[in-house]
């Protein structure tokens, strides 16, 4: 290789120096990446490494996992040795096994272990034009990249400059190829063009600028040597048609069987001569260029892998006689065997992979589709079930596109309609691409007499589900998004089939609209429908049922059946299921158990992989378990990362983003933020007639208004998210609020309103739906008694198991007892639940909070320091200062706070001055001395 040994020696000893790491080569077109990737493969393999190599296909960019088949290919059948959980995720990723999604953590683990045992001493994965890998293996291979370290797995990729990919290789480093200098430009031409005239070859070095492809085939546009050698070049010099023409010219010289496995090969995701052979065998035997023989056929067949010889001399191809398969020299060469082919031809080689390849059936249906030159039920079957297939594995993307080429194939209007409206469905619902899912509605109602008159009842309901997404982020008003889908829903019945996909995902959609609009009298649908369902409603679907709609009334129903949807969310694959459950359990205060399965979605999201949907939804959840639980700093990121999603795609969702700001805002003590935010929710909200978005705005208004001092206004917004003496029926955040409006009550001198509110929570005894709510009713109550009976109700409520896990609420309840011990003479024992109430405002930063209990404190003869004395950390410098001081590691913090280990560092760096230290040996002693001025 002319001007590349440098650049071979380099990644050679990168990956010899550490072989658990990953390498993403980033060059021009033409400049030799493919080349550079080849000769490092082949060098490392002379070297005793074990080298596993695929190649993104244009073909297949829709077929999931089709490059983590090819890749994996020459290793499965070490399948079988696997441990049982991760044979089975990796048997339905790659389209082997049937069975339920599995989680995408799970694959990438069930990858990393085939790859251990077939590594030895060292493995290489080499993945040459990236951009063009399905998405599924994208995805999956930058979790793969990201988790080499400690392995002898090394992993190398490359990819044309400034063309976009879902491949996410995180701290993946990058290698620029750079074109050939001019000396190098000067040798390669010389070795392969050594008639050229002097001015000719100083013509195509300057045009070339270094770039491989070009010096090679830029000569080649001379009509003959007797132009060269009169020094004669076309004015212009391209790399376009021409270079296409020269590549036309030496694949056409190939014998008509070598052309036709050629044909194969590029249509193909694998380039394993059984599977090419077998192709040609069935595309011989059905060409009728030769008789209907089998032994002509086969014949034929014998002289195509013959032919592949002058292929690869003329360095189209190559043979990796390792792996025994085929390997195009550039994708330029791919595509122009494609583009040159007849219909005919290219149809023919479809049938004949579908034919070698029925042990993938998803891919077996997406090369019949391709071969199919009218509607064909058959074959719109067998995609739509690939479709199918692909999303129970996660990926609605390839859903998406495999269910509306079924529909192109559908002969029948009705099921061309239903295709339609699912795609729509979960293009709107999963994807945000809410311009196509309406592109689609569209498609899906055309040709119709009047509404949806192609559309059966499957149909029906997908596009009415579709509509809403559609709708909503689109500023229609929420009366003509539920007219919609409660007509669709009730069209369905009166026999209501738990098992219909279809009527269970718009029962979900109508949920959440009926609980959107905030309004009682739109529930009764809904309700209804989930009853009649036959057998029985789906778990979570059923938990939703009596948790969603009216909490406070139904929701003790539901708690005997909490362990096994809890059992459902701990172990399912499947993201919106997950989701969905959270949402049926956030009223009962459950959703801190399944915590780290919503952060796998948000991971997954952050990696390019799981539906934005999916995302958003996690995000949610995760926010207010945040801020409840103290973890105000991770709110903070959360809450700016769901406002991006929204802006890029869901602007209906912003307002749950903008709550959870509010809140931070309020305890914060930024009360003009807190209020402009809250108006500007409240103004968007009537507009659009989403009742409980102003209702969250009024109880996150209540809190700003608390931390401010102004408790008239706090029982204002308090009482209108329910009013006193009452939890509002089927405004399920109702009990959310309750301690702020007996706080705000009680300090506005309302106290037969605080009774009356705490006589409703006792009498629909909410305390028993969660701990949380527990400690909550009791904290309410101590406010609201006298002296004694007061004390008793706050210490009650902090002996509540799980008391201290609710920071913010629980420090309040302290401040509370503390304000009551002093005022009852009792000053020195305030002072141990109020200075454990200002730790607990200090670490989160709730300033007003803060300063009352330093009032307090002050008042109860016990000295503190004012605020802006001394060292200010943050909540999270704080959090950061004390696991730094237990011994962990800058790496081990990030895992633990979701932040990189540079983050840590450069809070480290803050952290270290403000407490006046050099050393993090220092920390420990620093943050006690710090504890005991607070």
């Amino acid at each position: 290789m002319v001007g590349r040994t440098q650049d071979i020696h380099w990644i050679c000893e990168f990956f010899a120096s550490d072989p658990g790491r990953g390498l993403h080569v980033i060059g021009e077109a033409g400049v030799g990446k493919t080349t550079l990737l080849h000769a490092v493969a082949d060098a490392m393999g002379e070297s005793g490494a074990r080298v596993l190599r695929a190649g993104g296909i244009e073909f297949e960019a829709d077929v999931a996992f089709a490059g983590l088949h090819q890749l994996l290919s020459p290793i499965l059948d070490r399948i079988g040795e696997m441990p049982r959980e991760y044979r089975l995720a990796l048997e339905v990723a790659l389209g082997f096994g049937t069975g339920p999604a599995p989680d995408r953590l799970m694959v990438v683990n069930a990858v990393l272990a085939l790859l251990r045992p077939a590594a030895g001493e060292t493995l290489l994965l080499v993945v040459d034009d990236l951009p063009w890998l399905d998405r599924a293996s994208a995805v999956l291979l930058g979790f793969v990249a990201r988790r080499l370290s400690d392995t002898r797995i090394g992993f190398l990729a490359a990819s044309r400059a400034g063309v976009s990919s879902v491949f996410e290789g995180g701290g993946l480093q990058e290698f620029e190829l750079a074109p050939l200098d001019d000396d190098s430009a000067r040798l390669l031409l010389a070795a392969r063009h050594p008639g050229l005239a002097d001015r000719v070859r100083a013509r195509v070095v300057a045009e070339a600028q270094g770039n491989p492809l070009a010096l090679l085939e830029l000569p080649g546009q001379l009509s003959g040597p007797q132009q060269a050698a009169r020094e004669e070049l076309p004015t212009v010099l391209s790399l376009g048609e021409r270079t296409r023409r020269l590549y036309v010219a030496r694949i056409s010289a190939l014998s008509a069987p070598g052309r036709r496995l050629l044909l194969l090969a590029a249509l193909a995701d694998t380039g394993d001569l059984g599977v090419l052979r077998s192709a040609a065998e069935l595309m011989e035997h059905h060409s009728g260029q030769g008789g209907p023989d089998p032994g002509s056929a086969t014949e034929r067949a014998a002289e195509a892998l013959a032919g592949l010889a002058a292929a690869e001399q003329d360095r189209l191809i190559r043979i990796d006689t390792a792996t025994r398969r085929l390997v195009f020299q550039h994708p330029l060469i791919r595509s122009t065997v494609v583009d040159t082919a007849t219909h005919t031809h290219r149809r023919a080689a479809h049938l004949a992979l579908a034919a070698a390849l029925a042990h993938r059936p998803e891919v077996q249906a997406w090369h019949l589709a391709e071969a199919a030159i009218e509607p064909d039920e058959t074959v719109a079957a067998l995609l739509q079930e690939a479709a199918h297939a692909v999303l129970r594995r996660g990926d609605p993307v390839g859903a998406v596109s495999g269910l509306i080429r079924a529909a192109d194939l559908s002969p029948d209007p009705c099921d061309r309609s239903r295709r339609l409206a699912e795609a729509a469905y979960l293009g709107a619902e999963a994807t945000g691409d809410f311009a196509r899912a309406a592109e689609l509605l569209r498609r899906a109602q055309s040709g119709s007499d009047g509404p949806n008159t192609d559309l059966d009842t499957s149909g029906s309901l997908y596009a009415a589900a579709a509509a809403v997404y559609v709708l909503i982020n689109n500023d229609a008003d929420l009366d003509t998004v539920y007219r919609l889908l409660t007509g669709a829903i009730l069209a369905a019945g009166p026999d209501y089939d738990a098992g219909d996909p279809a009527l269970i995902d718009a029962l979900h959609a109508l949920q959440l609209v009926c609980w959107w609009s905030g309004r009682a009298e739109l529930w009764a649908p809904f309700l209804e429908t989930v009853a009649k369902l036959s057998p029985k409603p789906p778990p979570v679907l059923e938990l939703a049922g009596r948790t969603f709609p009216d909490p406070a009334r139904t929701g003790h129903s539901a708690l005997p059946d909490l362990d096994e949807v809890h059992a459902l969310l701990r172990s399912t694959s499947d993201p919106t299921t997950l989701v969905r459950g959270a949402t049926a359990t956030v009223y009962l205060d459950r959703v801190g158990d399944i915590h780290d399965r919503l952060w796998e979605l948000v991971r997954s999201g952050r990696d390019g992989d799981g539906p934005i949907r999916r995302h958003l939804g996690a995000l949610m959840h995760l926010c207010m378990e945040d801020f409840i639980t103290g973890k105000w700093a991770e709110a903070q990121e959360l809450v700016d990362e769901g406002m991006r999603l929204c802006a890029a795609g869901y602007p209906f969702f912003s307002w749950y983003f903008q709550f959870n700001q509010v809140l931070l805002h309020g305890a914060r003590g930024e009360a003009d933020a807190g209020n402009a935010l809250a108006e500007d929710m409240v103004r968007w909200a009537t507009r659009r007639g989403v009742g409980s978005a102003a209702a969250f705005a009024h109880q996150a208004r209540a809190l700003v208004c608390l931390g401010s001092g102004d408790y008239e206004a706090a029982y204002r917004h308090s009482t209108a998210l329910t009013p006193a003496g009452t939890l509002a029926p089927f405004t399920a955040h109702a009990p959310w609020g309750m301690f702020d409006l007996v706080e705000a009550a009680v300090r506005t001198g309302r106290t037969a309103e605080a009774e009356a509110h705490l006589r409703v929570l006792r009498e629909l005894e909410i305390e028993k739906m969660s701990n949380r709510y527990a400690m909550l009713i009791a904290g309410a109550a101590g406010l609201r008694a006298e002296d004694e009976a007061a004390i008793g109700h706050f210490r009650r409520a902090l002996s509540v198991p799980g008391a201290d896990r609710w920071v913010f609420e629980s420090a309040r309840i302290r401040l509370a007892l503390g304000e009551r011990l002093r005022r009852t003479a009792a000053r020195a024992e305030a002072r141990e639940p109020l200075t454990a109430a200002l730790h607990a405002f200090t670490r989160l930063g709730a300033k007003p909070w803060s300063e009352r209990a330093r009032k307090e404190l002050r008042a109860s003869g016990h000295a503190t320091r004012g605020a802006g004395v001394g060292p200010s950390l943050t909540a999270q410098e704080i959090e950061i200062a004390r696991m730094a001081a237990t011994g962990l590691t800058n790496k081990q913090i990030g895992e633990r706070l979701y932040l990189s280990h540079r983050t840590v560092s450069a809070h480290l760096y803050q952290i270290f001055p403000k407490l006046g230290i050099t050393t993090r040996a220092a920390l420990r002693d620093a943050l006690t001395a710090l504890h005991k001025e607070v």
